[in-house]
């Protein structure tokens, strides 16, 4: 070997990494291609009205995660945001399984033609938190959990 110290770094670095995420593919979802529902603000969804306005707004935009839902987010002060998502086929609406105060920075990844969601997010304070990584998968009508870990450094989920 020509470079032992980095063949030996470089291993290091790949034992220490978190193991492999799951791919969006393992979680298929077919297009949907009916006609929206609204969200029932008075009746079914009533829990939301306070959103009405941005959670409408979502409603009518093209579908972007598991094929018939919308992902919304909004902020809700310094690093706090709050997460949901709007199904086109029934109006209904979930609350992602992650936001708020407690779960600072939160970025969402996530493809129309997947059930996936994945996230990363700042548990406690910033600048001595945990960074988390998680996973969901939305089932019928619900977010299962697949995967939940802390990752190191912080800072990756500071930026």
């Amino acid at each position: 070997m020509k470079h032992p110290l980095f063949t030996a770094l470089m291993l290091g670095a790949l034992m220490a990494a978190p193991a492999l995420a799951e791919s969006f593919s393992n979680f298929p979802a077919a297009p949907y291609q009916g006609t929206s529902k609204m969200p029932d603000f008075n009746g079914a969804q009533k829990d939301y009205t306070m959103f009405r306005t941005r959670l409408g707004n979502a409603a009518q935009r093209e579908a972007d995660f598991a094929g018939s839902w919308v992902v919304e987010q909004f902020g809700c002060g310094t690093g706090c945001s709050l997460a949901f998502v709007v199904d086109h086929k029934t109006g209904q609406i979930l609350d992602l399984p992650v936001g708020g105060e407690n779960n600072l920075y939160l970025r969402l990844y996530h493809r129309a033609d997947s059930r996936l969601m994945k996230t990363t997010w700042i548990d406690g304070f910033w600048d001595s938190g945990k960074c988390m990584i998680g996973e969901w998968s939305l089932e019928n009508g619900a977010f299962q959990p697949v995967a939940v870990t802390e990752h190191f450094p912080l800072e990756d989920c500071q930026n």
